[in-house]
């Protein structure tokens, strides 16, 4: 493979015998989640990594002759759930010795095999004992600071983290707790206990407008006092649209919350009156959960 240059690019050959060049920034890699000189295993087995050329990430893999991708390692996520990829290393210090194994093997073969006629551009022969790392210093630079921006740049674990932070950012101090106001996200979240201290000092909170499917959801574990708190404030909706009322009705039966069922129960008279269709169907549920 061949080494940084000042402008991020490589030249290097691929396995049709083309030399190209591929584009080795942090903007055109970050997509992938992997950067050129990193140590991956692949389907095909260990390689390294050269850069980004026509959208698409290219490998080195060891005892292949030349550069290669995969059709559908688009992004990050495909790389390593459909095509299997993993990071070994980051500067491929684990690849000393395949490095030297490929290196008996390419002496064996042909000795008019293609070479990159540049001194600056290296193939990947491996004669030179670093020439498989970044040897640029700001290729070097990058690859100290690669662990926080492979995070960032993978936008499934970024995500991931900033929501488990979101999830428990209110246990961090009172001043936190404060600022939460939102009721449907303490819901959604699980935080009944947070939400049960909230209503119970009075705080000033905010709610959705509409009963989304997301809070039927939270049904299982949401303790029945929650549940009597809401219902007001989303009863004319409840009462008004049919497949709001079943859905919730579908979710208590699952979960068995007989309690949540029974409050239900003593809305009926009203429910009668509007939808008796929809009632009918909750009555029939509600006594089955009754009598389990």
């Amino acid at each position: 493979m061949s080494m940084l240059d000042d402008s991020n690019t490589v030249s290097c050959i691929t396995k049709g015998g083309d030399v190209f060049e591929f584009d080795t920034s942090f903007e055109s890699c970050s997509k992938y989640g992997f950067f050129n000189g990193d140590l991956v295993e692949t389907s095909a087995g260990q390689g390294l990594v050269v850069g980004v050329r026509d959208n698409q990430l290219w490998f080195e893999i060891f005892g292949h002759d030349g550069a290669s991708y995969w059709d559908n390692g688009d992004d990050y996520h495909d790389l390593v759930n459909k095509v299997k990829v993993k990071l070994l290393s980051f500067n491929n210090i684990e690849g000393e010795e395949e490095k030297e194994k490929n290196k008996r093997n390419k002496k064996k073969k042909n000795s008019n095999s293609k070479i990159v006629k540049d001194n600056s551009y290296y193939y990947s022969q491996f004669s030179d004992g670093s020439n498989h790392r970044c040897n640029n210093t700001t290729c070097r630079e990058q690859h100290h600071t690669d662990v926080i921006r492979r995070v960032l740049c993978q936008k499934y674990l970024f995500r991931y983290i900033i929501k488990s932070f979101d999830i428990f950012a209110y246990r961090s101090g009172d001043t936190t707790t404060t600022n939460i106001v939102d009721a449907n996200w303490m819901i959604t979240n699980g935080h009944f206990g947070l939400l049960a201290d909230k209503i119970r000092d009075g705080a000033n909170l905010s709610y959705d407008y509409w009963f989304e499917a997301r809070l039927c959801k939270s049904l299982d574990n949401m303790p029945l006092n929650i549940f009597v708190h809401l219902f007001p404030r989303y009863k004319e909706q409840i009462l008004r649209e049919k497949e709001v009322f079943a859905g919730i009705i579908e979710v208590v039966f699952q979960f068995g919350r007989k309690d949540i069922a029974d409050f239900i129960q003593s809305e009926f008279g009203s429910l009668f009156i509007v939808f008796p269709e929809v009632a009918k169907r909750a009555f029939i549920l509600c006594c089955h959960i009754q009598s389990r």
